[in-house]
């Protein structure tokens, strides 16, 4: 199967993009099924290249030959906390990535976070979440997104998103939001719009 740029999939085309967190192959060809625009998985997964024609951004904590190896086509990275963080971190995963031919995308919590993967590597792709499960995950996150630059192209993911929430984000230029299958159907337009 061909393997197509995350960054292609979530830019082209009218409104915004979903990304399916999937568990396996069949989870993979429901989501493609129901509009997904690409995948995302947290575990490994055999023969999940061969099962979907859509982009896959490898969120397992792994090193990037791993995800290559599992035909991913992009890399997450997450941005720890300065104090966490070991000298070179951001460098060395965005360049080991590189060296491997995937796409990197940062996942920013908080603005610290954000503020050091500008400075240190400035990329293209950011993954930005609300803090996690809780009440005002949604209002971080809108609060996060309006710190970043223009030209950025930006996923968000929040725990269990509304239509509503979906369309807010598109208002505000979010470029794709990440969801659970089972959420993708109830989020992706039915019918694409007249060109």
């Amino acid at each position: 199967m061909t393997s197509r740029r995350l960054s292609q999939a979530i830019s082209e085309g009218e409104g915004i993009s979903v990304i399916a967190r999937v568990d396996g192959p069949e989870s993979a060809l429901v989501a493609e099924e129901q509009g997904a625009d690409a995948v995302a998985v947290l575990t490994s997964i055999e023969s999940l290249r061969e099962s979907t024609r859509l982009p896959i951004l490898w969120a397992v904590h792994g090193d990037a030959q791993d995800a290559k190896s599992d035909g991913a086509d992009a890399y997450l990275i997450g941005v720890l906390p300065l104090d966490e963080a070991e000298e070179g971190y951001l460098e060395n995963r965005y360049q080991a990535a590189a060296d491997a031919g995937l796409e990197c995308v940062f996942e920013i919590g908080n603005s610290n976070s954000l503020e050091r993967v500008l400075e240190q590597v400035d990329p293209e792709v950011l993954l930005l979440n609300g803090g996690g499960p809780h009440p005002d995950a949604f209002e971080n996150l809108l609060e996060l997104l309006s710190e970043v630059p223009a030209g950025k192209l930006v996923i968000a993911e929040l725990e269990a998103p509304t239509r509503e929430h979906v369309r807010e984000l598109e208002r505000v230029g979010v470029d794709a939001v990440l969801v659970r299958t089972a959420n993708v159907e109830g989020l992706v337009e039915a019918e694409p719009p007249d060109v």
